[in-house]
């Protein structure tokens, strides 16, 4: 026998026929959806600022001081250029449209309008820049697979249009490019860079953004 769903669920029909109109299921979807979302916020960690900072620094300490420098540069360019799109073309998040289109949690992943995606944008930068430093084949599909899930759960979660996470990966590459081409530092001291970037910022970031986008750079 076929039975109705029933969403409202009501008690005084007992347990046998919560189970008839499978508001018994309703649990176990809920427990899934929260650890699928709970599982994509720490995907989309690996987007966020302080994420992608703590990678670079490990990336200079451990690995390559002058190319981490480099790094530092084009991260900075990256958060400051962002910014500059975002209140550029100033166009609205999917929960800014449809209330219900972001949990919570998802919403404090996200800051100021919505193209292009910060987070994806920084998460391509940083792994097609250490792809082309180091022109290892692996690196490229490791940088692709990354931007795209990182991509994905920005979308999944409600914080980003499709178009904004495309607009991230294009800026992206576009700026990871161009930081491989940055001729090695000889002539010209290593703090020069960071410095004129850090210079520029107040003009157009205040507060915590000046301080995020400084750090970065120096990163």
């Amino acid at each position: 026998m076929k039975y109705e769903f029933d969403p409202i669920c009501d008690p005084e029909w007992g347990q046998k026929a919560s189970a008839r109109s499978g508001c018994a299921i309703i649990p176990a979807v809920v427990e899934a959806s929260t650890l699928i979302d709970s599982l994509v916020l720490a995907v989309t960690y690996l987007g966020s600022g302080p994420g992608v900072i703590s990678m670079a620094l490990l990336y200079t300490w451990w690995v390559d001081p002058e190319g981490g420098r480099k790094l530092g540069i084009v991260l900075g360019v990256s958060w400051l250029l962002n910014l500059t799109l975002k209140d550029l073309f100033a166009l609205p998040r999917p929960f800014e449209i449809e209330r219900d289109a972001a949990t919570a949690a998802a919403r404090t992943t996200a800051r100021g309008p919505g193209f292009p995606s910060g987070h994806t944008q920084a998460t391509t930068t940083f792994w097609f820049f250490l792809a082309g430093h180091h022109r290892l084949p692996w690196l490229y599909a490791l940088a692709f697979g990354l931007a795209l899930v990182v991509g994905a759960s920005r979308v999944w979660l409600g914080v980003h249009f499709p178009v904004d996470v495309l607009g991230g990966f294009g800026v992206g590459l576009v700026l990871a490019w161009t930081g491989v081409r940055i001729p090695r530092f000889r002539a010209v001291p290593l703090w020069a860079g960071p410095l004129v970037v850090i210079a520029g910022l107040p003009l157009v970031l205040p507060g915590e953004s000046f301080a995020e986008a400084a750090g970065l750079t120096v990163g």
